[in-house]
């Protein structure tokens, strides 16, 4: 078995366009909610001997579990994480769907019990089935896919055990690769011993797989990749965020273009209708009539320039939890007045806030639009350590709704004192 240290997974998740189907899989979401990217995560470990450093191989076993928590621990509400091993033979655990940490702690508890017992290394076998799990997803996901992320750890090239070698059974890496061709899907080898496995890499190659890419490190690098991969994630789900977010503004843009373009037409066919039976009405009627029309058009001018004025959520809302880094939402969201932050399905689903949460609107107070924060009742909700149920957010207000804390970002002036 050779001893060459492998790590498979996404390498240029920035430029290329991360885990298939980011919808959330199925964490209900409404309509009127902000769609996240998001992220299937297919976890492929080798636990045969060497990686515990038997048969000459080194013991990198632990470094690869810790590689594996800290991706894990990368994903967010919504993600899927699928955790593979294989040595002689392939076992795949069910799909997880995150919800919150208690999903991570149960593949974290996964991730610990794994044992590095096998004789051999059968990475063909072990791609076909994270491959065909990406599939799968990908599949039962519709229009609405995730970006898919593969990561494949092994300290071995591919080495099937002798009883399928040479026979009509045996798992092959070009026909494994070749039944997936053209996927959009991120692999990323990293080779963490002397070469990298050229079969793995010519397969991919002739499959023509736009984003797998080979890499060579050392195999007490493994963290810092692992860092990178987590880096890339984030960046990946912003950016497919923001695709997103200006797929609807434009599709919103449209849709009152066109409802514009009929409301005109119907003004243009009414008006031309109102002119014939005009030329056939008395004058009382014609005036009727006229004043009738021009006051049609003045509510319905007056109506929407006062639905143009009324004020609606403005600035940006930094979040985080207890060990968290902070993150921003952008409360400007087009067609919103007022935003639902918490419980699945909300604007801002927050894990953690179960059934209850928080509103933003916006309110015209003294002559500025500022946004009114209010939570549901039971929640916990303090300003500068007093309790409160309501508050009008100033630049650089910080509280806390239950166990996260929020900073608003906005125009609106600070407080004084």
């Amino acid at each position: 078995m050779s001893r060459a240290k492998i790590l498979v997974a996404p390498l240029r998740i920035l430029e290329l366009s991360l885990l298939a189907s980011l919808a959330l899989p199925t964490l209900a979401q409404s309509q009127a909610a902000e769609p996240r990217a998001q992220i299937d995560l297919i976890l492929i470990v080798d636990t045969s001997k060497t990686m515990v450093g038997k048969g000459g191989g080194q013991n990198v076993f632990p470094e690869v579990k810790t590689a594996l928590k800290e991706l894990v621990q990368a994903t967010t509400a919504g993600d899927n994480v699928v955790l593979i091993s294989y040595d002689a033979v392939v076992r795949t655990n069910p799909t997880s769907l995150i919800y919150g940490p208690q999903d991570k702690a149960a593949l974290h508890r996964q991730i610990d019990e794994l044992k590095a017992e096998g004789d051999y290394t059968y990475t063909a076998a072990a791609i076909q089935k994270g491959l065909a799990e990406a599939k799968r997803l990908d599949d039962a996901q519709g229009d609405l896919k995730h970006t898919k992320v593969v990561v494949l750890l092994t300290d071995g090239l591919n080495d099937p055990p002798p009883s399928v070698r040479g026979k009509d059974s045996e798992v092959r890496l070009a026909e494994v690769a070749k039944r997936f061709e053209g996927m959009p899907w991120f692999v990323w080898q990293v080779q963490l011993g002397r070469t990298i496995d050229l079969g793995v890499d010519q397969a991919f190659r002739e499959a023509g797989f736009p984003n797998y890419k080979s890499a060579k490190t050392a195999a007490d690098q493994i963290e810092r990749t692992r860092e990178l991969i987590r880096s890339q994630m984030r960046e990946e789900r912003d950016r497919q965020e923001a695709l997103e977010r200006d797929r609807r503004a434009s599709a919103e843009a449209e849709a009152l273009r066109k409802k514009a373009e009929d409301a005109a037409k119907k003004v243009a066919e009414d008006k031309s209708k109102m002119d014939h039976e005009a030329e056939l009405a008395t004058a009382r009627r014609k005036m009727v009539f006229g004043s009738a029309a021009i006051l049609g058009v003045g509510l319905l001018v007056g109506s929407f320039v006062w639905l143009r004025r009324r004020p609606r959520p403005h600035g940006t809302l930094l979040y985080w939890a207890p060990g968290q880094q902070p993150r921003s939402f952008d409360l400007a969201i087009p067609g919103k007045r007022r935003l639902r932050i918490g419980p699945a399905g909300s604007d801002l689903p927050l894990a953690g806030l179960n059934e209850k949460g928080m509103t933003i609107s916006a309110a015209r107070i003294e002559g500025e639009n500022l946004c009114v924060t209010e939570v549901d009742e039971g929640l916990d909700f303090k300003f500068r350590g007093a309790a409160v149920t309501r508050l009008e957010l100033h630049d650089r207000d910080e509280f806390q709704v239950g166990q996260y804390r929020f900073q608003y970002q906005g125009e609106v002036s600070g407080r004084v004192g």
